[in-house]
């Protein structure tokens, strides 16, 4: 089985040989101060969740370009 998760790590083999990583893009979306909510939060809730990948993600690599 595979682990996304897994295929991150420095050491994971590459799905692409050329490429420097597994990771297909990365972005970050923030809106206000998200530190100072939680500072003041009365309660916080912190999970970790692991979706399978039957999801509804591409696992086909239909918009990511061969690495040349």
């Amino acid at each position: 089985m595979a682990d996304c998760r897994a295929a991150l790590e420095r050491n994971a083999p590459k799905a692409h040989r050329n490429a420097p990583h597994n990771l297909v893009a990365e972005f970050d979306m923030t809106y206000g101060n998200v530190e100072a909510a939680f500072a003041g939060a009365a309660h916080v809730f912190r999970e970790k969740l692991w979706l399978h990948r039957g999801g509804s993600h591409s696992i086909e690599c239909r918009a990511l370009s061969p690495m040349r």
